[in-house]
C-alpha cells in the first residue's frame, strides 16, 4: 500500500513539499515527473487507472467554466489538511466566497 499524503510531500522530489504551490507544476519546473512515480493519483504502473485521461480533461473543463464565470476566494487562507481519508482534502468546514462575474446583456457588435 502507498500514500499519496506521504508521497507527495517527499523533499527529494517536491521543493518546499508542504506549501501550496500550484507552480511546482508548470513545464519550467515540472517537479512532478522528476520519476514515474512522484505524483501517484491515479495509480501507477499495471495498476494506473484507466481513466486518468478522461479524469485530468473533465477537471480542466470544470475549472475553465468556474474560473470564466465566478471569483472564487478562501475565508480563511490557512487550513489544515485531512488526513482521515484516502484523498486527502482540507479539515471542514473550508469556506470559500464566489461572486458571478459581471457579463454584458446585450451582444455588441460592429458591423462595416
Amino acid at each position: 500500500m502507498v500514500s499519496p499524503a506521504v508521497s507527495h510531500r517527499l523533499p527529494d522530489c517536491f521543493h518546499f513539499p508542504n506549501r501550496y504551490d500550484p507552480d511546482r507544476f508548470t513545464p519550467e519546473r515540472a517537479e512532478d515527473r522528476k520519476s514515474p512515480y512522484t505524483l501517484i493519483g491515479f495509480g501507477g504502473g499495471r495498476h494506473r487507472c484507466i481513466g486518468q485521461a478522461f479524469a485530468y480533461q473533465q477537471v480542466k473543463v470544470i475549472w475553465t467554466v468556474l474560473l470564466r464565470q465566478f471569483e472564487l476566494e478562501l475565508v480563511h487562507q490557512n487550513y489544515e489538511p485531512d488526513y482521515s481519508t484516502f484523498v486527502v482534502g482540507p479539515r471542514q468546514p473550508c469556506l470559500i466566497r464566489y461572486r458571478r462575474k459581471y457579463k454584458p446583456t446585450g451582444l455588441l457588435r460592429s458591423y462595416k
